[in-house]
């Protein structure tokens, strides 16, 4: 473990404002189902009321048929939790949406992505950006000039942490 904790590990001195971060290329970021994995690897880093920006392929769309059904199908996320917690509801691969209700609860994300139409992209409860530096302008107009912002390029293999 601590062998890759050398390798994974990053320290940061406090969560910040708004995080940058990727779904890691591909494979890992043909599907929605898959680079949510990018937006889980954030949530240590970024600040609850925070902003997330993740680029995406998303070459292949939401993913599989149960999850994308499943995701389409939530108009709001927390209801979908409640039906989960209280036995209402079991999908196949309800954990990712309960793993992207739990990002959504900590911090807004935006998402640039060329698989995806902007439509869709709010269906799915992300805001889009047409890039990157759209979603910092926005995220800036947000949380101010002075916003501390954190760049996590590859977001599923970087683990970050509050250093004491």
């Amino acid at each position: 473990m601590r062998f890759l904790e050398k390798f994974a590990k990053v320290p940061i001195s406090s969560p910040c404002d708004i995080v940058i971060t990727s779904g890691a290329g591909y494979p890992l970021d043909t599907t929605l189902y898959q680079a949510i994995k990018g937006l889980v690897g954030a949530l240590p880093a970024v600040k609850d009321g925070g902003t997330i920006i993740m680029a995406a392929s998303l070459s292949e769309g939401l993913g599989g048929g149960e999850f994308s059904r499943a995701l389409l199908e939530t108009d709001n996320l927390n209801d979908f939790m409640e039906d989960i917690i209280s036995g209402l509801r079991f999908v196949i691969d309800q954990w990712q949406i309960e793993v992207l209700a739990r990002v959504l609860r900590k911090a807004d994300v935006m998402l640039y992505t060329s698989g995806l139409a902007g439509s869709l992209l709010k269906k799915i409860f992300a805001e889009p950006i047409s890039s990157v530096e759209e979603g910092i302008e926005r995220a800036l107009e947000r949380h101010g000039k002075k916003a501390r912002i954190a760049v996590i390029p590859k977001g599923p293999y970087a683990i970050p942490y509050v250093a004491a």
